[in-house]
């Protein structure tokens, strides 16, 4: 998982790289959490069903271990999902 300040995602991409969706991110330091939304203008929302259904272990450096990690999506009235409680997570 990459986070940055691009215009469009496919910046964020290194040779060899797939983007399974993208978003915005927001870093709550009061609660601990990162909080991803949306969808990304060149690859969609985040494709967290494929990751899951395929036990795709996610990436993420470790300067994020131990934060609350969650995705809202689009509609901020529905349940987070709760990356950091669902997925397998490598901090490199």
């Amino acid at each position: 998982m990459r986070i940055g300040h691009v215009s469009m995602h496919k910046d964020l991409l290194q040779n060899g790289d797939t983007c399974m969706g993208g978003g915005f991110w927001r870093f709550d330091p009061i609660n601990a959490r990162l909080e991803l939304s949306g969808r990304s203008y060149d690859f969609g929302s985040p494709m967290w069903d494929y990751l899951l259904e395929h036990d795709i272990t996610l990436k993420m450096p470790d300067k994020y271990h131990g934060l609350s990690i969650v995705y809202k999506g689009n509609d901020e009235a529905g349940a987070p999902l709760r990356i950091s409680e669902v997925f397998k997570i490598e901090y490199i």
